[in-house]
């Protein structure tokens, strides 16, 4: 069954108000006149008190009556620096969870794509949990892109990383999705099968050089049938790459290594689909959004 085509037509933008926050405002608001596109540019304010628990505290039942009017000023210069782009853009204030309202409200929009930015990890809760963007990618059945560094231009080369899995097409048309224009690559890391246990027993190098051969070969095969399952226009050329990411070659550190190497602005990477890999192993996508130094869009198969 072929895949579907995408396109951004609708897309919501998170905001902490932070530098990194600015940044994904800013590259949703370029994305957003790229492909004449809506925008709506979402916080999520902490959980407000209650009247009965201002009362507790000692406070009047008005005492909260103003406390939106911060985060008001702060969306009303977010909304300032997307209309520099020439869209227009529409702001709305939340109060709860920052993934479970940005999740909701992405439904509710049926957003094509999610724009956060990208904080490191600053506290043991970070490390634990995962960032509100991390945490966003778990909840989101769609597209999100982390927005790494200040946009300057639009995407000129992406690069899609995909395992030849349920999510692979998807992983490709997401990145066909993005730019028009941009040079697009296409890698797949390939892991022989039992190669560890073949090293282990102490096979010889001539036999596991084959092994890796015929692997490659396969992986070959396998990129260019999943690539006639994605319908990318006949006009928009593909640089397919497969690249060894067996036994001290992790997927994770070939994907970074090919980014780097291409120069690419984006990657696009597929959400993890085993909840026990995640669990256990932590998915090479969330490696890759924890160390990629350009910015990061992962695909779900929506």
């Amino acid at each position: 069954m072929k895949a579907k085509q995408k396109a951004i037509k609708r897309i919501l933008a998170g905001t902490d108000f932070s530098r990194p926050a600015a940044n994904a405002v800013l590259r949703a608001a370029m994305l957003a006149a790229e492909h004449s596109a809506s925008l709506e540019i979402v916080h999520v304010a902490p959980p407000r008190p209650t009247r009965a628990h201002l009362r507790r505290l000692g406070f009047g039942g008005s005492a909260a009556g103003d406390s939106d009017a911060p985060y008001k000023v702060h969306l009303d210069r977010a909304r300032d620096l997307a209309n520099s782009q020439g869209v227009v853009v529409s702001v709305k204030l939340l109060s709860g969870s920052a993934p479970a309202m940005l999740t909701r409200e992405a439904a509710r929009v049926t957003a094509d794509l999610v724009v956060l930015g990208h904080r490191g990890e600053r506290s043991l809760k970070d490390a634990l949990i995962g960032t509100t963007a991390e945490r966003m990618i778990e909840r989101w059945t769609g597209d999100t892109l982390i927005v790494k560094n200040a946009p300057k231009e639009t995407y000129g080369t992406i690069l899609a990383c995909v395992a030849l899995g349920p999510v692979s097409c998807s992983v490709v048309m997401s990145a066909v999705a993005l730019s028009r224009q941009a040079r697009l690559h296409v890698l797949h890391a390939y892991d022989p099968p039992f190669e560890v246990k073949l090293l282990a027993h102490g096979t010889n190098g001539e036999t596991i050089a084959k092994h890796r051969a015929a692997a490659k070969d396969e992986a070959v095969r396998g990129l260019a049938e999943m690539l006639e399952r994605c319908p990318v226009p006949g006009e928009r050329h593909l640089e397919c790459h497969v690249r060894y990411g067996g036994w001290y070659g992790a997927p994770s550190t070939v994907v970074l290594g090919a980014a780097v190497r291409y120069a690419a602005d984006i990657i696009v990477a597929g959400k993890n689909q085993s909840v026990l890999e995640e669990f256990f192993l932590g998915s090479v996508t969330k490696k890759i959004v924890r160390a990629a130094r350009a910015d990061v869009l992962v695909s779900d198969s929506r």
